[in-house]
């Protein structure tokens, strides 16, 4: 009788893990909430309200990070460079300037990127604007032509009243929202895109087309959505002013001021132009005197739970006349 023996040794295979601690930036500041994961594995963390984050790896298996969030452009950190400080990452994301990660909200209610969306959205964003309109007198109209099929009409040819047309339906069937909020009705075309600072703009999204199921009747022919930046990421005072020998002046400001974990907009748009040009030498007008003062207030209250409660207020207050050089003075 033959007898076989086997013998088990236990093998214990340890690996050492190192705890990785860094911060996520951009050029305008930390980005709250940024995906922080491991190339090729199911590891990944968030980072916090200040865009911290730690999380522990084996460097023998997991040898790259990669660092997403919305609106940037994804970045990947090997982790095998020898010259990086695992315990304090500065991690700096590129604003994705090509849109191609552009988030947008107006094509569905929500969040998503804006090749996704179910309808096309032009999407101009506050590098463009400030680019295109610089100055502090211009206002949101001229930029929104730079979108195919939208252009500015002049409603009145004694007052110069303007208005948005897309796709060739008049101004009052596009619906205007201000950080998705219906503005001044059958009239936002007119008014609503006037008077707000461009610093305090981040982007414009503007849908061409029929959008009544979500945005009511006055989204016949479009909608034009002007989203306001995050104040947390914003300077405490901006001004932009300019004076014109014409008789012609303009003021933009905006503060940016806090209470706890309240953060504030509030901006003033000032207006004036006094002079009286006659042109063609017929006794009236060929431009407008007008007067328009346009101050906004928003609240932004951030909570624990990460839901925002946000209030938001408006005055607008427009004069304008034109005619012939007696009246104007009156």
């Amino acid at each position: 009788m033959k007898y076989f023996f086997i013998f088990l040794f236990p093998i214990y295979i340890y690996s050492q893990s190192t705890e990785i601690k860094g911060t996520v930036n951009s050029d305008f500041g930390l980005l709250s909430y940024a995906s922080v994961s491991v190339l090729d594995s199911d590891l990944g963390v968030i980072a916090d309200e200040n865009g911290n984050f730690n999380l522990k790896l084996d460097l023998s298996i997991h040898k790259t990070l990669l660092i997403t969030f919305l609106g940037y452009v994804p970045k990947k950190i090997s982790l095998n460079n020898p010259s990086l400080d695992l315990n304090s990452l500065k991690i700096i994301l590129e604003e994705d300037i090509n849109g191609l990660n552009e988030v947008v909200v107006t094509g569905s209610l929500k969040e998503e990127y804006v090749t996704d969306s179910p309808v096309k959205v032009n999407v101009i964003t506050s590098k463009k604007i400030n680019s295109f309109i610089p100055s502090a007198g211009a206002n949101i109209t001229e930029i929104v032509q730079l979108v195919n099929g939208a252009q500015e009409v002049i409603a009145c040819g004694v007052c110069y009243t303007n208005s948005i047309s897309i796709n060739g339906l008049e101004g009052p069937y596009t619906s205007v929202l201000l950080d998705g909020i219906p503005m001044y009705g059958n009239l936002a075309s007119v008014y609503g895109l006037n008077g707000i600072p461009n610093m305090i703009i981040d982007r414009l999204e503007i849908v061409k087309g029929p959008s009544s199921t979500l945005y009511g009747s006055e989204a016949v022919a479009g909608v034009i959505n002007i989203l306001t930046k995050d104040p947390r990421e914003q300077p405490f005072f901006s001004l932009d002013t300019q004076v014109i020998t014409s008789k012609e002046s303009f003021v933009n400001l905006a503060l940016t001021p806090n209470i706890g974990k309240s953060y504030g907009y509030f901006g003033v748009n000032w207006d004036r132009n006094s002079n009286f040009e006659d042109y063609n030498n017929d006794g009236f007008g060929d431009d407008i005197n007008l007067t328009r003062l346009s101050i906004f207030n928003k609240w932004n209250v951030y909570r624990e739970s990460k839901k925002e409660f946000i209030i938001s207020a408006r005055y607008y207050f427009e004069d304008r006349r034109n005619g012939v050089k007696e009246y104007l003075r009156n």
